[in-house]
């Protein structure tokens, strides 16, 4: 649930599908959904590391990736994050998720079953995941 004021602009991306290495609109992974936003809204298209992994289910490749990219940005301090930066999250143990802040504890992010939707990363399940904030 939604318990913040979201930036109208998020709405151009809730609903998109989820795809496993999906780079564009007609289906996503979570650093495409990442991808996408930061290009269309800041116009800074990051590396699409395209070839680096393999499906959603091979959470330690994905780790891996993340593990060797994640000094792509600065690191923000936990509660100094803004609208466009990166919540780096863990999924069964394993850093292997990105979200985008989009303000009030709030990130915009897609995964199987989902697609592109708004949840919290203060609260529920996702609270006790978090790993880093990054800013590109």
């Amino acid at each position: 649930m939604i318990s913040a004021p979201i930036p109208a602009w998020v709405a151009d991306y809730l609903g998109l599908p989820f795809r496993e290495l999906g780079r564009d609109r007609d289906g996503l992974d979570c650093w495409g959904l990442y991808r996408l936003v930061r290009g269309e809204r800041w116009g800074e298209w990051l590396d699409g590391y395209d070839g680096c992994y393999g499906t959603a289910a091979g959470r330690e490749e994905h780790a891996g990736v993340i593990r060797g990219h994640i000094g792509f940005a600065q690191v923000v301090e936990p509660g100094s994050e803004i609208p466009g930066d990166g919540v780096f999250l863990r999924t069964a143990g394993v850093v292997c998720h990105i979200g985008m802040v989009v303000g009030g504890g709030m990130m915009l992010h897609t995964r199987v079953g989902l697609g592109a939707a708004v949840e919290s990363y203060r609260a529920g399940s996702w609270a006790r995941r978090v790993e880093a904030f990054r800013r590109p």
